[in-house]
């Protein structure tokens, strides 16, 4: 795992810093099993439930679509629902949801998977094995299959439809219709700014939801075959 290893108090007995052996900052070796009283909790996800009914809350609706519409990844989202990430081979981008991100939180969010992106890898199998104390493969692997791997992140920003902006009009001191002209302006710019940053290895896709999306099978079709296409694209740029 690549951890900062200034998160860590008292843990030496656990971990070991091995930033200048392997030349990459905050990377910490994990050398004896540490306590769960001791290990600090920064994210839970879960699978998706491909089960989920049609119409009783936006994020459902995505769980049952997903694994319908987009099998070949594997779903996960947070708990309360809000993201979902998508993963189907190291080669392919992975695919990050944010759904019903408000206009003004996404800047935040691009820059996080900007430095996701520009700073982090997938380690080789080598690696793997040597950090987590992991076994010898069965047979060798080939120069050619231990090689460290970029990350490539496909961004989705899902805004939520004016109607549902509303409340948040008097906090702005500003008109909606001007928040989401302003923020789409400079989402529209930093995306662009990612994209060449990162040689094309993150991309962000913005879309405002319409109205009355939740339970509408026909809108929530168009906004994944919109979904299908930007991560068919990104792929294609990858042989390209």
């Amino acid at each position: 795992m690549n951890h900062n290893s200034d998160n860590f108090d008292n843990t030496n007995e656990y971990v070991r810093d091995v930033s200048e052996e392997l030349g990459i900052p905050g990377v910490v070796e994990v050398i004896k099993d540490i306590p769960p009283e001791n290990v600090k909790l920064i994210g839970v996800s879960k699978m998706v439930n491909p089960n989920a009914k049609l119409g009783f809350a936006l994020h459902q609706d995505f769980e049952a679509m997903l694994q319908e519409l987009m099998p070949e990844y594997s779903w996960q989202s947070t708990w309360e629902g809000s993201d979902f990430f998508g993963k189907a081979t190291d080669e392919r981008f992975t695919v990050d949801i944010y759904l019903g991100i408000k206009p003004w939180e996404s800047k935040s969010h691009i820059v996080k998977d900007w430095e996701t992106v520009a700073t982090s890898f997938i380690w080789s199998p080598s690696m793997a094995r040597k950090m987590l104390n992991l076994p010898e493969p069965d047979g060798p692997l080939g120069p050619e299959d231990d090689l460290t791997k970029p990350i490539r992140s496909l961004s989705i920003h899902l805004w939520p439809p004016d109607s549902e902006l509303k409340s948040e009009q008097n906090k702005q001191a500003r008109s909606i219709g001007g928040i989401v002209k302003e923020e789409h302006k400079t989402v529209k710019f930093l995306s662009e700014k990612v994209f060449n940053d990162t040689d094309g290895r993150c991309i962000v896709a913005l879309r405002q939801l319409e109205e009355e999306v939740c339970g509408n099978r026909e809108k929530l079709l168009d906004i994944f075959e919109w979904i299908k296409t930007l991560a068919k694209n990104a792929d294609a740029s990858v042989a390209a």
